[in-house]
């Protein structure tokens, strides 16, 4: 909990001083739909990072035989960088939808009805369709296979 808190706080220090270093013109981008996949991946793009796992980028240029950034650069580039996957199952609604989590639905219910589904398991789902048809496609394929080879 404590170490979600301080990564959460370093990603924070590290966009106001990004946007404190570079001047932006006005966007409209708010008043567009905010798809977390595109957003993260521009957000990558923008942090330059060379991985979103302060561990990995370290290696990374340690590794390197000619690094173009110190670790330290690496490590505070790879804060900037989108979480990953894992983290972001440790946000509310990771356990139940591990990827969906990241979309926020807004609506005007204030509280989800019991009828609505909790987790995937939850979901209907549809029937298998019968096993007929599939076996008159196998006896279709198997006279076709026959027939023309």
């Amino acid at each position: 909990m404590l170490s979600q808190l301080l990564r959460e706080l370093e990603i924070r220090v590290a966009k106001l001083e990004e946007l404190n270093s570079e001047s932006h013109a006005p966007s409209a981008e708010k008043d567009f739909f905010d798809n977390p996949q595109k957003r993260e991946v521009l957000e990558f793009a923008i942090s330059k990072a060379i991985s979103n796992l302060t561990d990995t980028a370290v290696q990374s240029v340690q590794n390197a035989d000619n690094p173009k950034e110190t670790k330290a650069q690496a490590a505070r580039k790879s804060k900037k960088a989108p979480p990953t996957p894992s983290e972001n199952k440790k946000e509310p609604g990771g356990k139940q939808f591990p990827t969906l989590n990241r979309f926020v639905i807004t609506t005007e219910v204030e509280e989800a009805p019991d009828s609505l589904p909790q987790s995937h398991d939850e979901v209907l789902k549809a029937e298998k369709p019968p096993t007929s048809l599939e076996q008159k496609k196998a006896v279709r394929r198997a006279y076709l296979l026959r027939k023309y080879r």
